[in-house]
C-alpha cells in the first residue's frame, strides 16, 4: 500500500515542472548541492541552519549531472520519505485496533492534502515521517517507561529537531504528554525519571550557553525571523488558536475529532483500562495543545494567516481516532455524544473562513483549496461556510443518532472522500503555481541558459535593480522575484544577487552596491568583484560589456571593468508601458535615441532630452536641449528620433493622463 502510494505521487510529482514554492525549494535544493562541494550547510557562501537532514538525504539526487534529472530525483525522494510516515502509523494502529481497522487508519493517513508537498523539495516531506514516528516513540514509553524507550524519545526527538527547528516543540510535548497520562493511569512518575533528568539538563545548559553569549533564548534561523519581528496580544493569539483548532476539525472532516474527544472522556476521567489508548490520548493532546500554540503565534509572521504546515503533522495520528473508536465497545452515554458532537461541530461553523481564504497565507492551507473553489463557485465565502455547516451538521447527527456498529465502514469511506477531494486541489495548485512561475520567467526552451553560455565553473551575480523599477512602487515583489529564483535554481553558476538598496525578498545572503548616476560607475561592496565575473540584469539596465544571451527577462553581459551601466529604461514596467512619465539614461556613445510609443488613445506626448543630473541617488534632467510633442494615433506604433548631447544624457517622456503607452529605446 505505501509503495503504491510512492509511485502515484511520485508520478503526479511529473506534473510539477519546476520549482513552486519559493524561496524555500531553492535554499533546500542549494543546501543539499553545497554539500557535494564540501560546503556545510551554506547558501550564497553563508551558513543557513534549516535543516540537518533533510539536505543530507537529498544530497545523493544532486550526484547526476542533468539539473531535471536531479530535481526528478529529489523529489521522488522527498515522497518516499513522506509515505513512510504511514510505517509509525501502521505499527502504532497494532497496539490499539484490530487488523482492518488499522489498515483504515494507514489509508487515511496517506490521503492528506499536504502530501501535495511531495511534489516539491521541501523539508516537510521528512519532517512528517520524523514527527509522528517521535510521536509513536513518546506513546511506547508511556505505556513502558523502560531506559531503551526513553533513549528512544529522546533521539526520535533530536532527529525531528534536526529536520526542522519546529521538532523542538516536541519536548514540552513530552512532559506534557507525561503529566496527561499520569492523570489517566496514576502510573509512577518517578518511572520517568530519566527523560525528565535529560529534559532538565539539556535545558539549563542551553539557557546558560544562549544567556551567557548575550543571545536571545529563541534563537534566529537565519531564514524564518517571523517571531522577532511581531509584536503579539492575548486576543490575537486566542483568535488563531481558534482559528487554527478549527481549521483540524475541518481538515480532517469533523469525524475524527469527534472520535478523539470520545476517546479522551473516557481516559481523562479513568475509565479507559486500556494503557495503549491512554498512551495515544495523552500523546495526541499533548501534541496537539502545543501544535495550536505555535500556529497560533506563527499566523502573525510573515507571509500573515492560516499556515497548515505548522499543524498538518498531526493530522495523520488525529485520523487514527476514527477506526480507534469504531473498533471498540461501549459508549459514552447519548447526552454526552450528543454534547460532544455540537462542540465539534460549532468549531466548523465559526470557522472564520473569509480571513483564512484572502490572508497572504492563504496557498499554505492545503486543505481549504477546494472550498475555495466552492466559494469562487457560490460567490462568496459565506455561501461556502454555509455547505460546510450543513455538511458538519449532518455528519455530526449521523454520529448521535446511528448505531456506530453501522458506521463502521461507512464513516471512514466519507473521511476519506473529503480527504481525496482536498488533496485533488491541493495537487492541481501546486502545478498551477509551478506553470505560473514558468510563465512569469518568460523562459521557454532552456531553463539552464546561464550555465549554457558560461564557462563551468564561473561565477554569474543577478544586478537587483528593483529599487529603480516602477513595478516595486506597486508591491510586485513576487512578479520580479520568482523568475530569478528560478533561474538560479537551473543554473548552478548564479552565485547570488547584488542590490543597490532595497533587498531581495528573501530573507537570505545578499551583495551590496551602489549606482553613481553621474558615471553609471557601479561599486560592489560585497562580493568582491573579481575579473570574469559575470552580470545577469533585468534588460532595462544594461551593463557596459558584451552580451551573450538574454532569455525572458533576463540579460547575460561579459561586463567591462570598470563595472558600469551601459543604459537604464527608467518608469517603464516589464511588459514595455510607462504611465505618465518614462525616461532613459545613457553613458555609452550616441547621438539621438529612437523611441518606438504605441497607445490605446489618442494622446499628446512631450518627449524631451539633456544632460543627466544626479542628485544623491535621483537622476534627474539637468537642462532641456531638446524638445517635441508628439500625436499618438490609437493602435499606431509611432517612430521618434531625438539628439541627445554627450555622455552621459537623458531622455524623458512625459504624458500627465497616466494613460498607458508601450515605449521602448533605442540610442544610435
Amino acid at each position: 500500500m505505501i509503495a503504491l502510494a510512492w509511485i502515484a505521487y511520485v508520478a503526479i510529482g511529473t506534473r510539477v515542472r519546476t520549482p513552486a514554492v519559493f524561496i524555500d525549494e531553492l535554499l533546500h535544493a542549494e543546501l543539499a548541492r553545497n554539500l557535494l562541494d564540501g560546503k556545510w550547510f551554506e547558501m550564497r557562501d553563508a551558513r543557513v541552519f534549516v535543516s540537518f537532514t533533510y539536505p543530507l538525504l537529498t544530497a545523493p539526487a544532486w550526484l547526476l549531472g542533468s539539473t531535471s534529472q536531479a530535481y526528478a530525483v529529489a523529489k521522488a525522494v522527498g515522497a518516499l520519505a513522506m509515505v513512510s510516515a504511514a510505517v509509525p502509523i501502521y505499527f502504532w494502529s497494532r497496539r490499539l485496533m484490530p487488523t482492518p481497522y488499522r489498515l483504515t487508519a494507514v489509508v487515511l493517513a496517506l490521503l492528506l492534502p499536504a502530501f501535495a508537498l511531495a511534489s516539491s523539495l521541501m523539508l516537510e516531506t521528512l519532517f512528517l515521517p520524523a514527527f509522528v514516528l517521535a510521536l509513536f516513540c513518546l506513546a511506547l514509553m508511556l505505556e513502558r517507561p523502560s531506559l531503551a524507550h526513553q533513549a528512544y524519545v529522546v533521539l526520535a526527538v533530536a532527529v525531528a529537531a534536526a529536520t526542522r527547528f519546529q521538532g523542538l516543540i516536541l519536548v514540552p510535548v513530552v512532559l506534557t504528554a507525561i503529566v496527561v497520562y499520569w492523570w489517566c493511569t496514576s502510573c509512577d512518575w518517578r518511572r520517568f525519571a530519566p527523560i525528565l533528568l535529560t529534559i532538565g539538563v539539556a535545558s539549563v545548559a542551553y539557557l546558560s550557553l544562549r544567556l551567557g553569549q548575550g543571545k536571545p533564548v529563541i534563537p534566529s534561523s537565519g531564514v524564518y525571523e517571523g517571531h522577532l519581528q511581531v509584536s503579539y496580544t492575548v486576543g490575537s493569539f486566542l483568535s488563531w488558536f481558534h482559528t487554527n483548532a478549527a481549521a483540524l476539525v475541518f481538515a480532517t472532516a469533523l469525524v475524527p475529532a469527534y472520535a478523539l474527544v470520545v476517546l479522551s472522556a473516557g481516559a481523562l476521567r479513568r475509565r479507559d483500562p486500556d494503557r495503549a489508548v491512554n498512551a495515544y490520548v495523552a500523546v495526541v493532546l499533548a501534541a496537539l495543545l502545543w501544535l495550536l500554540i505555535l500556529a497560533a503565534l506563527a499566523a502573525r509572521w510573515e507571509p500573515l494567516g492560516l499556515k497548515e504546515r505548522y499543524t498538518f503533522y498531526i493530522e495523520p495520528v488525529l485520523l487514527m481516532a476514527l477506526p480507534l473508536w469504531l473498533s471498540r465497545k461501549g459508549e459514552q452515554g447519548r447526552l454526552f455524544n450528543s454534547v460532544a458532537a455540537l462542540a465539534v461541530t460549532a468549531l466548523v461553523v465559526t470557522l472564520p473562513l473569509d480571513r483564512i481564504l484572502s490572508s497572504p497565507a492563504a496557498l499554505q492551507s492545503y486543505s481549504f483549496l477546494g472550498i475555495s473553489s466552492l466559494a469562487d463557485r457560490l460567490g462568496s465565502t459565506s455561501s461556502a461556510l454555509t455547505v460546510a455547516s450543513l455538511a458538519a451538521a449532518l455528519l455530526a447527527a449521523v454520529v448521535i443518532v446511528v448505531p456506530r456498529r453501522f458506521l463502521t465502514w461507512a464513516l471512514p469511506a466519507v473521511v476519506a472522500v473529503v480527504l481525496l477531494t482536498n488533496s485533488w486541489f491541493s495537487h492541481t495548485s501546486l502545478g498551477d503555481r509551478a506553470s505560473g512561475t514558468d510563465a512569469l520567467s518568460g523562459i521557454q526552451s532552456d531553463r539552464s541558459f546561464v550555465d549554457t553560455a558560461v564557462p563551468a565553473g564561473a561565477s554569474v551575480y543577478y544586478l537587483n535593480t528593483t529599487t529603480y523599477q516602477p513595478e516595486t512602487r506597486r508591491g510586485r515583489y513576487w512578479e520580479t522575484w520568482f523568475p530569478v529564483w528560478a533561474a538560479e535554481f537551473w543554473n548552478r553558476t548564479i552565485r547570488g544577487t547584488v542590490g543597490f538598496g532595497l533587498p531581495e525578498a528573501a530573507p537570505v545572503s545578499q551583495g551590496l552596491a551602489s549606482l553613481d548616476w553621474g558615471s553609471g560607475r557601479i561599486a560592489v561592496a560585497s562580493p568582491r568583484w573579481q575579473p570574469g565575473f559575470f552580470a545577469l540584469t533585468d534588460p532595462r539596465f544594461r551593463v557596459a560589456g558584451t552580451d551573450i544571451a538574454h532569455e525572458g527577462p533576463f540579460l547575460l553581459t561579459r561586463p567591462e571593468l570598470p563595472l558600469r551601466l551601459r543604459s537604464a529604461a527608467e518608469g517603464v514596467d516589464p511588459s514595455g508601458f510607462m504611465f505618465s512619465s518614462s525616461a532613459f539614461d545613457g553613458w555609452g556613445r550616441a547621438t539621438r535615441v529612437d523611441m518606438t510609443l504605441t497607445s490605446r488613445d489618442p494622446l499628446d506626448v512631450r518627449v524631451v532630452s539633456g544632460p543627466l543630473a544626479a542628485t544623491g541617488n535621483a537622476p534627474s534632467l539637468g537642462e532641456a536641449l531638446h524638445e517635441s510633442t508628439v500625436r499618438l494615433t490609437p493602435g499606431e506604433a509611432r517612430r521618434v528620433s531625438i539628439p541627445v548631447p554627450k555622455a552621459p544624457y537623458r531622455v524623458e517622456v512625459r504624458e500627465p493622463s497616466g494613460a498607458p503607452i508601450a515605449v521602448s529605446f533605442e540610442p544610435r
